[in-house]
């Protein structure tokens, strides 16, 4: 476990639920990390007030949550989960976090990323109905929603270069995520903690060119 003014960080730690001794200072911290847990349903948030990031990557969510009303919360991260209900999940999404600015959930049955062999127009449909339930939504899928279509036009493009490329990790710092399936993940501390680079595919982050994803092939 690891505690800052801001961060509450519980991952790794074969949880299936938030230990109640943290729920006294539970205000006092506008971060939690629950990534590499055993966690399937997330409740009894309330006490969060003031949470603006939540980091539940590598657990074992399913799409039907009991999410607490948390008007506060910005970026959510549940990539390698096990929500294959798109619409089930989101509809939790919308009712507990109003304001959310920022999702992801590669790794997810639910999302047809061109990293795992989604077609274009499967993940368009996908990016379309978030953005139609999730007004407020900024990102998806570490990627701006006005440059998804982007992404999806240049999975094919040519001309591509080797190249070690960082982007925005939930808190605003700039890293390289990945594992041995090329799956975001912002909560790996491993290591420096700031670089892992991808295996089977290279995300180059919004601030290249065009977006992209980089098979080996390609290389």
């Amino acid at each position: 476990m690891m505690t800052s003014s801001c961060c509450l960080d519980l991952s790794g730690e074969e949880l299936t639920s938030i230990p109640l001794s943290h729920y006294k200072s539970a205000f006092n911290y506008t971060e939690l990390r629950l990534e590499n847990n055993m966690i399937s349903v997330l409740s009894n948030l309330d006490a969060f007030t003031n949470l603006q990031t939540l980091v539940l990557d590598s657990n074992k969510l399913v799409s039907q949550q009991a999410f607490s009303y948390l008007p506060s919360l910005k970026c959510l991260w549940a990539n390698k989960n096990q929500i294959d209900d798109l619409d089930v999940f989101i509809g939790a999404v919308k009712r507990a976090f109003p304001n959310l600015v920022e999702l992801s959930l590669i790794g997810n049955s639910c999302c047809p990323h061109p990293m795992f062999g989604g077609s274009d127009a499967e993940y368009s449909n996908y990016v379309n109905k978030i953005r139609l339930n999730l007004t407020t939504l900024q990102s998806l899928d570490c990627s701006p929603l006005s440059t998804g279509s982007k992404i999806l036009r240049s999975s094919s493009a040519s001309g591509r270069q080797k190249s070690k490329q960082t982007v925005a990790g939930p808190s605003g710092d700039e890293q390289i995520y990945g594992d041995k399936h090329g799956i975001p993940d912002p909560g790996d501390r491993t290591g420096t903690g700031t670089s892992m680079s991808f295996q089977n595919y290279v995300y180059r982050g919004t601030e290249s060119e065009g977006n992209r994803f980089i098979r080996d092939s390609d290389l």
